[in-house]
């Protein structure tokens, strides 16, 4: 428990700052626009493993932090800081699914405009404070595991 308690701390504290994956995410949407032009690239198969790679990566320590979350009820003396952030995990995870959008018909240069707008948007203040919430509680989590 120790351990994935410092993992998810390490991510979360990562995250806040900037996102590792955001250079990845950027090429990726760059090579669709591309695809969509009709344009051919070399790089096709290293862009998908490092994709893949990363989609088995988020989806690894997606189920870890849900299972790490179920034990940590029983750890906590407490309870409501594990069961509410359970139940936000639960909920942002919902949410962000029911509101993701299919990929825009990129063979429309209005459509390729507002693609790349959210590519390169920056780091929101609402994903900023979920992370440095997260932090808090892993914080708290490893105070409690500790001491």
């Amino acid at each position: 428990m120790l351990f994935w308690t410092i993992v998810f701390f390490t991510m979360n504290l990562i995250f806040l700052f900037n996102n590792p994956f955001k250079k990845e995410n950027i090429k990726v949407g760059e090579f669709n626009i591309k695809k969509a032009k009709g344009e051919t690239t070399n790089e096709k198969y290293k862009i998908e493993t490092k994709s893949v790679l990363q989609v088995i990566l988020v989806i690894f320590l997606f189920f870890f932090e849900i299972i790490y979350l179920i034990y940590a009820i029983n750890i906590d003396p407490y309870k409501y800081p594990t069961i509410v952030l359970l139940l936000y995990f639960i909920i942002s995870t919902v949410l962000i699914n029911k509101n993701q959008q299919r990929q825009p018909d990129l063979s429309i240069e209005e459509n390729i405009t507002k693609y790349r707008k959210e590519l390169y948007k920056p780091k929101t203040f609402i994903s900023a404070l979920t992370n440095f919430i997260y932090c808090c509680y892993f914080g708290y989590m490893f105070y409690v595991l500790v001491f």
